[in-house]
């Protein structure tokens, strides 16, 4: 069946959406002081300029433009239906990925890792099993080890599911010898604030090219 407008053998839209808690306060300040010290100091394809969103990713698939009110729908139903969140506290220190993304992290939580899951069970099916974008490429590489490859058939990237961990993306370094660098860099202590839930599409750097507000999320255990 097709929708009215659209000819036979013609595919939708697809692109990559996401839904992040928005994180404000002093959290927020801190990650832009980091990541303009990390751009000032070494090449970054990416950092948290005054039109990126320092935020926590919750949910990120491949969709068509035709699941995208469906896909909010259904995330405001479960995030009204989670858990109330715990205060968090930032870790003090910087992690690099392989990839070269830079991410602080924040402290684990049973609740929050659970309302990822949840949102993840009731939104993957929506994305008819793809990939994300940035990994479509590592699916066709015959070396991707095969814990990856099973990670990325499951959930579409590499940092979902029961490998979720609530961080904020600070940038993504170029060279990989600047790595050690910015691992050495330590953030002011500070505890997790968001202020709203988002969605939107995402970049091929997996950031939000454009986003709504779509609520006020998981009623968090702190002031907003």
């Amino acid at each position: 069946m097709f929708k009215e407008g659209q000819q036979e053998g013609q595919e939708s839209e697809r692109y990559d959406w996401g839904l992040a808690f928005e994180v404000g306060g002093e959290t927020a300040e801190e990650a832009r002081r980091l990541s303009s010290l990390i751009s000032r100091r070494v090449k970054t394809s990416f950092y948290l300029d005054k039109d990126r969103i320092p935020h926590v990713t919750l949910f990120q698939g491949n969709l068509t433009s035709e699941r995208i009110a469906e896909a909010q729908n259904i995330a405001r139903e479960v995030l009204k239906q989670g858990a109330r969140l715990p205060k968090l506290r930032m870790a003090t220190n910087l992690t690099v990925r392989p990839n070269g993304n830079i991410w602080w992290n924040a402290a684990p939580s049973p609740e929050l890792r659970q309302l990822h899951l949840s949102l993840n069970e009731n939104l993957r099916p929506l994305t008819e099993g793809r990939v994300l974008r940035q990994f479509e490429k590592d699916l066709q590489n015959p070396a991707l080890p095969a814990q990856h490859r099973g990670q990325l058939l499951n959930y579409g990237s590499l940092s979902a599911g029961e490998r979720y961990l609530p961080h904020i993306t600070l940038g993504r370094i170029v060279d990989a010898n600047d790595g050690r660098w910015v691992a050495y860099q330590k953030p002011n202590p500070t505890e997790l604030v968001w202020s709203g839930v988002v969605a939107g599409k995402l970049d091929e750097q997996g950031q939000f090219s454009e986003v709504s507000d779509i609520g006020s999320g998981a009623n968090p255990e702190q002031t907003r």
